[in-house]
């Protein structure tokens, strides 16, 4: 089992990027699209404000709503105006991105940049950070379609002593193979004390722990599928619940459960076979 933890602290205010036209004449933009599942599109969101950020630079979001791992559109699932002013979305591929994906590629990338052309890069990682990264991940506010699913669904949920379980499945085999859901379920049946809210993608999964575990867990998602739009409401709002537990137990080779831990500031343990 690897545990990891985010200290508690206390949550400043985050402040915009400075204020500057949306385009003014002569300045390049650093367009960024973010790709593959929501944690994932998350983290690099957050590194291409701080990007943007250090360089002064207006940023544009290209969050194409037709993926299969993520399929919506920005405003469905996260609310626009807890982005800093500076930042534009708008639902489009850019076919000319260069994949950016480590603090090493950007700088190779920035290296070679002639700092009057616009800039455009692809990343589904961390590939960039400063002070205010945690800062601004925090500041990213779910939809009102999402607070609506989320208050329905766990309304009674006892969140002083909640667990947030995440079991990723689905078409991640190390996910299946690295955190297995035995270890899940001996570490849930070893605390008899808290209340699970269980995260999962997979059916089977999700029967299993109703059987064992009954009315001490909830599940937030009943639509396990995120290749429709709903679908994408109810994972979001599986993420958010996450981030509201005391502790989380999570599945390793899965951005879920680290992005969920460092929004909420909460420790977690990636379940690992022993």
């Amino acid at each position: 089992m690897l545990r990891l933890f985010y200290r508690r602290e206390k949550r400043p205010e985050v402040e915009t990027l400075s204020e500057r036209p949306e385009d003014p004449s002569g300045m390049p933009t650093l367009h960024l699209q973010v790709c593959a599942g929501f944690a994932n599109r998350v983290r690099a969101l957050v590194s291409g404000i701080c990007l943007a950020e250090d360089l002064q630079l207006p940023l544009v979001i290209h969050w194409f709503p037709m993926s299969p791992e993520c399929a919506c559109r920005f405003q469905t699932v996260l609310d626009p105006e807890s982005l800093p002013k500076t930042v534009k979305i708008v639902p489009e591929d850019t076919y000319m991105a260069k994949e950016v994906l480590s603090r090493e590629n950007w700088d190779s990338y920035y290296a070679s940049w002639d700092a009057k052309s616009d800039i455009y890069i692809k990343s589904y990682g961390i590939f960039y950070s400063n002070a205010h990264w945690n800062d601004y991940l925090r500041s990213i506010r779910p939809s009102s379609l999402v607070k609506q699913h989320l208050n329905r669904r766990c309304a009674s949920v006892p969140w002083e002593r909640a667990m947030g379980i995440h079991i990723r499945r689905g078409d991640n085999k190390k996910s299946i193979e690295g955190s297995p859901l035995s270890a899940f379920r001996q570490k849930m049946r070893n605390d008899m004390n808290s209340f699970f809210v269980v995260c999962t993608d997979d059916a089977a999964t999700k029967e299993a722990l109703m059987v064992e575990f009954g009315d001490r867990c909830v599940f937030p998602a009943t639509v396990l599928s995120r290749k429709t739009e709903e679908g994408m409401i109810q994972g979001v709002a599986d993420f958010f619940a996450l981030t509201k537990c005391k502790h989380i137990w999570g599945s390793v080779h899965s951005s879920f459960t680290e992005m969920a831990g460092r929004y909420g500031n909460i420790p977690f343990d990636l379940m690992a076979q022993d």
